[in-house]
């Protein structure tokens, strides 16, 4: 009820502005314009696999590759975890990701209609990225899931390995942190201020990793995921992150731009170049 409340305040702030046609259409163009440059050929399967989601049956694949917990595994689950607990680190995995993208999103669009502000496709190319890193950690976890089964700690279901609220909340993490390094970085007056510069990290850092971990924790302590689920979640969320981050900000460290899809007569080839 608050989100629709917000959303009937916007459109009456908006429409008592009196804002023209084409500063309208001048937006919405800022909004194409940032989700088309965030997009690469890769999205296209990455796509396709994150639609299909939930026509797949994930029992027609049987017990593929079972992953049986370690031995470590079990005496952590058992140290600390609690049945019947659901902790704050276990609410839906999607709520607070979706939540910054769509409020991003948004305070760019009202900023460029409601003031003098000029907002370019670059703010929006950077949201978009964010949502793209979380599909992309979506997909790879929802594949692991498929194909190697192992049973939750509170014998659930087959789906623990590995942690999708770890990968997210780390992909998250990690993607806003390097996000805001960059504006660190690039602001003057916190540059020329080395002492300035490592406290605004160094708290940024504690900020999103010390919630990312809390989740983590949290799937360990709710009974709902091993240790390794957790660790290998958290890997796969920071390097998808990375990558995808470098990719479009780094042009020393373009990972993904190095790769390619080619067609040769009536095959596609995939390649990827190396610079030396």
């Amino acid at each position: 009820m608050k989100h629709i409340i917000s959303i009937l305040i916007l459109i009456q702030t908006i429409a008592a502005q009196d804002i023209g046609k084409s500063r309208i259409i001048q937006s919405l163009t800022a909004v194409q314009d940032g989700f088309v440059s965030s997009l690469e050929w890769q999205d296209v399967p990455v796509a396709t696999l994150y639609l299909s989601r939930h026509i797949i049956n994930n029992s027609s694949f049987g017990d593929f590759i079972i992953v049986p917990p370690t031995s470590f595994d079990l005496d952590i689950s058992k140290s600390f975890s609690a049945t019947d607990r659901s902790s704050p680190g276990s609410i839906d995995k999607d709520l607070i990701p979706h939540t910054i993208f769509l409020g991003r999103l948004g305070i760019n669009f009202a900023l460029d209609l409601l003031t003098d502000r000029e907002i370019s496709g670059s703010p929006y190319k950077s949201a978009f990225l964010f949502q793209k890193s979380l599909i992309y950690t979506y997909t790879v976890t929802e594949i692991a899931k498929t194909i190697f089964k192992r049973e939750r700690p509170d014998n659930s279901d087959t789906r623990s390995f590995f942690s999708g609220h770890t990968s997210t909340t780390f992909a998250g993490a990690t993607f806003l942190f390097l996000e805001l390094n960059d504006i660190y970085t690039n602001t003057k007056w916190i540059v020329e201020n080395k002492y300035l510069l490592k406290a605004i990290q160094t708290t940024t850092f504690a900020c999103l990793y010390g919630w990312a971990g809390y989740v983590g924790y949290c799937r360990i302590q709710d009974n709902r995921h091993y240790l390794s689920d957790v660790l290998i979640g958290a890997s796969i969320g920071t390097v998808i992150s990375y990558i995808l981050h470098q990719s479009y900000f780094c042009e020393d460290d373009s990972f993904l731009k190095d790769l390619s899809i080619e067609s040769l007569q009536d095959r596609l080839l995939l390649s990827y170049s190396l610079r030396f």
